[in-house]
């Protein structure tokens, strides 16, 4: 009896222990079927980054040869730039001279320099000479060097070689000085001189008004004077040296 029992004991053990296993298989092998789907979206996952990640670079590449080209045009137009800076002083520079070439032929066709505009080998002189001289502008006269320029309270030397924009010249120094001082009077943001000039042994006293160091900078203020000029006579201004 006693045989028996346990004969039926280990049966119904070994069934146990065989459901056990079957249950314990069964868990294990739904959890290997989750984890082979987890491992799967995982690399699904990884390699739709990897695609990205690979557009990416790509674009970061093509952004690099983009700023590349753009760094290259830009050279390219800074060359340009100065290129046409070069052409047009060089133009300029023609056209002065196509301009002292007809002062030139017009000075031989009139045979000397006429009383309202004159025009020299240099550069254009208006001259007005309908004033009378008395003593003391022949005095100061006889003590002002030619090719210089001066103030007109005191007739005192500049003494920097600046640029400035001549408007009128005049073949006495008493009637330059009375009109610079009546010029002065209107054009006020710069200082007014009077420059000693010499043509054909004939002293004239052009009006000069400014005296600018950088000779662009007088160029492009000479420009906005004669847009803003009163009269015809000062539309003719022209930069000089003095």
């Amino acid at each position: 009896m006693k045989t028996q029992l346990l004969t039926f004991s280990l049966k119904a053990t070994i069934i146990v222990l065989g459901l056990s296993i079957c249950l314990m298989q069964n868990a294990f092998g739904q959890s290997k079927g989750v984890l082979k789907k987890q491992v799967k979206s995982l690399k699904e996952v990884s390699q739709k980054l990897k695609s990205e990640n690979e557009l990416l670079q790509m674009d970061i590449d093509q952004l690099k040869k983009e700023k590349a080209q753009l760094s290259e045009e830009n050279i390219n137009l800074r060359d340009q730039l100065e290129r046409t800076r070069a052409d047009s002083a060089e133009l300029h520079q023609q056209l002065e001279q196509l301009k002292n070439q007809v002062m030139i032929k017009q000075q031989e066709e009139d045979g000397e320099i006429s009383d309202s505009t004159q025009e020299n080998e240099e550069e254009d002189i208006v001259s007005h000479d309908s004033y009378s001289v008395d003593e003391p502008c022949l005095e100061n006269d006889m003590s002002l060097e030619t090719n210089a320029s001066y103030y007109i309270n005191d007739l005192r030397k500049l003494g920097k070689n600046g640029w400035g924009v001549q408007v009128y010249a005049f073949s006495t120094l008493c009637h330059a000085l009375k009109e610079a001082k009546k010029f002065k009077e209107y054009y006020k943001m710069y200082n007014t001189y009077i420059k000693v000039k010499e043509v054909d042994g004939q002293k004239y006293y052009a009006l000069v008004y400014g005296s600018l160091k950088d000779k662009s900078q007088a160029e492009t203020y000479c420009e906005n004077f004669k847009q803003r000029a009163r009269n015809e006579d000062e539309r003719e201004a022209f930069l000089v040296q003095h």
